[in-house]
């Protein structure tokens, strides 16, 4: 799950799919970069599951603190085991 979000769309030479569009994010702390945030750690994440290793993925984008969007996400694995992760992104 980190190394989808962290790495930028494209730029891991080994899966060229791997990755996200979350450094694209503009540097503004809105309701709209928090949407389109969500979206961006969706659109990474979709793969776990197209695989077949997850059931289910949500991703939730709240602002905890000045500067940072924090994204929340809640992975049910192919067991049926819930995975919970948190991964920040500087927007300011």
């Amino acid at each position: 799950v980190w190394m989808r979000l962290a790495t930028p769309l494209g730029s891991y030479w080994a899966s060229p799919a791997l990755g996200s569009r979350l450094h694209e994010l503009p540097r503004k702390d809105t309701e709209e970069v928090r949407a389109l945030a969500e979206q961006y750690a969706w659109q990474a994440l979709k793969p776990i599951i197209d695989d077949g290793r997850a059931q289910a993925i949500q991703v939730t984008a709240v602002r905890k603190r000045k500067g940072w969007i924090d994204l929340s996400i809640r992975a049910t694995l192919a067991s049926g085991e819930v995975a919970t992760f948190e991964h920040p992104v500087k927007v300011v």
